[in-house]
């Protein structure tokens, strides 16, 4: 019995130090547990905290990039805009000297002065001449008709060489038609300098040049600025066309279209939904217009003056020429004077292949009876020109020439 007891004692004694043993080793687990939530708790806060405050930085990039965005497009409207200007300034300047070539306020003083025997028809359009009524003249000037004879040794040189000498003869009885043949040099009296005053007006222009030169360089200086806001295929494109050279109406204003077509390309990169953008596509789609208007209305005006002159006279073509300059000055000398208005020196034109007319500069210095043609930008190497001169230029005393002379030459 004692034993029995002493062993349920033992049994009860064991079972007591057990429990507590587990109690014991439990209660550290606990803990433990509680301290892995409170890590996972904070960590997560931290991670909440942080793609928080990465959803922060993002929204603010993407408003700065937004900002960015906006930016960069008012800087790209601003360059396009100014290209914009620049294309009008130069279609307003082109028509400036459309309508100074073809201008009928020239017909119209022209007309007024009592020496001229140049008739206008005033029913015309604003800038068409109209050639025809140069048969409206006195008596005298009318060939055929039992005059004097003329000689008009047209000599067409250039750098000072002479290069071909034409003399136009009208017998004193009537004949079928006017002859050209070579003709006698001009003689050593008629072969004279440029007075101080044709020094002087050369002297001016040339300021003039170096004062539109300096301006153009300070405007490039801007448009560099301007650049770096477009890409470099854009400012390529549009530097190249820039800088092409268009010496006659039609390829100036050509040229003009190409420079817009630059742009449009430009525009499509804009931003759709704004105002600006809207703006410089209303003012695109104008120039267009107006430049495309300009191009029908100078193909209309050259090709009318051309065809009346070739239509109304016979030709004679001198012998073609070669030349190396690509900026060369024509002179034209004559053994009798002409009548020195610009109206009359229009009859004397340049013409590229395709029949444009070149923008030229016509001088007459009555001292040496020559008559200098000059372009702006010069010629083009690879293409052909003709100088062409119409039977209706006049003399001092109103005699006509009475025969188309063309002469071709090529720019090697």
């Amino acid at each position: 019995m004692k034993k029995r007891t002493r062993l349920m004692t033992t049994i009860a004694v064991f079972s007591l130090i057990f429990s507590s043993s587990q109690v014991l080793a439990a209660k550290p687990l606990e803990k433990y547990n509680k301290s892995e939530t409170v890590i996972k708790s904070k960590e997560k806060k931290d991670s909440n905290k942080i793609k928080n405050r990465d959803n922060d930085k993002i929204k603010k990039d993407n408003k700065s990039k937004k900002n960015e965005k906006q930016k960069n497009n008012l800087k790209h409207i601003e360059t396009l805009n100014k290209r914009l200007n620049d294309i009008e300034n130069s279609l307003n300047k082109v028509n400036k000297e459309i309508d100074k070539y073809f201008n009928i306020e020239v017909q119209q003083d022209t007309s007024e002065n009592n020496d001229s025997n140049v008739g206008v028809d005033s029913s015309t359009t604003d800038t068409a001449v109209n050639l025809e009524q140069k048969d409206d003249v006195s008596e005298k000037s009318k060939p055929n008709e039992g005059l004097t004879s003329i000689n008009e040794n047209v000599q067409i040189t250039e750098d000072g060489h002479e290069v071909e000498s034409e003399q136009v003869i009208e017998n004193e009885q009537p004949v079928e038609g006017q002859q050209i043949v070579e003709g006698e040099q001009a003689t050593e009296g008629e072969q004279v300098t440029e007075d101080e005053q044709a020094i002087e007006d050369e002297k001016t222009e040339q300021d003039e040049v170096e004062n539109e030169q300096q301006a153009q360089d300070i405007e490039e200086a801007e448009d560099e600025e301007l650049d770096e806001n477009l890409d470099k295929e854009f400012n390529d494109e549009y530097k190249r066309e820039d800088n092409g050279r268009y010496n006659s109406f039609y390829g100036k204003l050509n040229s003009l279209l190409n420079k817009l077509d630059t742009v449009r390309k430009q525009m499509e990169k804009l931003d759709k939904d704004s105002s600006e953008s809207a703006n410089i596509n209303e003012r695109y789609s104008k120039l267009v217009n107006d430049v495309t208007v300009s191009i029908n209305r100078v193909k209309e005006l050259q090709q009318n003056q051309v065809s009346e002159i070739k239509n109304k006279y016979t030709n004679k073509k001198l012998e073609e020429k070669k030349i190396n300059e690509t900026k060369k000055d024509w002179e034209i000398k004559l053994t009798k004077g002409v009548k020195d208005d610009e109206n009359n020196l229009k009859n004397i034109t340049i013409l590229d292949s395709k029949g444009n007319i070149l923008d030229t500069v016509i001088k007459y210095d009555a001292l040496s009876k020559k008559i200098t043609i000059s372009t702006e930008h010069g010629f083009i190497k690879g293409e052909s020109y003709t100088i062409l001169i119409g039977g209706d230029l006049e003399s001092s005393s109103g005699e006509k020439l009475g025969k188309n002379v063309q002469k071709n030459f090529a720019v090697e």
